[in-house]
């Protein structure tokens, strides 16, 4: 998988089973149907809730199904029917978690797009929900294939972003030192995730605005930008 903006971007590919339609007469009961699907997406919600909770707590390792059935309020047995096992759980609290802190804020052309990006990866570096996303690399699961073409997919969507903003920043100008606009983004993109990732493995920064701030100059001085 990739770390994104900062961190990591994970989808769940474990779709929720369908409820009992109560249609057992060939009779449309759609009341019964939404009340099914109601009840599932709360107890989806509370299995969530607990496992978020036990794995900031406990990590991933010693977390059970059968604690966060308990945290939950719910049979343990019924955590599979929504996620499978505890891996894909645990994919299912870090889209979760992603999905509620994600930006789309726009980058507009010009030094404010430059700040949104900075903006977008500091963001990150404490965020309460950063330690979820964490747990996915520390340990030891093999992603299959669809999870990997999703990463890329929205790596590349991401790589895309910056380089029209880049192109949409300079115009016809040149970039200092004959970098391509491809390449910019590549530095923009992995420069910020470093920076995260060192921040997660060992903590803030003596100044901890710096490394970002850093970032941020370099990129001023490269593309000729005007605060």
């Amino acid at each position: 998988m990739i770390l994104l903006f900062g961190f990591m971007v994970f989808r769940s590919n474990v779709v929720p089973r369908k409820g009992f339609s109560g249609n057992n007469c060939g009779m449309s009961d759609q009341p019964s149907k939404r009340r099914m699907s109601e009840i599932g997406d709360e107890s989806r919600t509370r299995i969530l809730d607990a496992a978020e909770t036990l794995f900031l707590e406990k990590g991933y390792e010693r977390t059970t199904l059968v604690d966060v059935g308990k945290l939950a309020g719910i049979s343990y047995g019924s955590i599979p029917w929504h996620f499978q096992n505890k891996q894909g759980l645990l994919f299912a609290v870090a889209e979760r978690a992603w999905e509620s802190i994600n930006s789309h804020e726009p980058l507009t052309p010009g030094i404010h797009g430059l700040n949104t990006i900075i903006a977008q990866q500091t963001h990150w570096d404490n965020h309460r929900l950063t330690p979820v996303l964490n747990l996915l690399y520390q340990i030891e699961i093999d992603f299959d294939a669809d999870w990997h073409k999703w990463g890329v997919e929205l790596d590349f969507d991401r790589h895309q972003e910056i380089i029209q903003w880049i192109h949409a920043t300079m115009g016809d100008r040149a970039i200092g030192g004959g970098v391509t606009p491809e390449s910019l983004a590549y530095y923009i993109s992995s420069a910020g995730r470093g920076i995260g990732a060192k921040l997660a493995q060992f903590g803030p920064f003596p100044d901890s605005v710096f490394p970002r701030e850093a970032l941020r100059q370099s990129i001023i001085f490269l593309m000729g930008l005007k605060e």
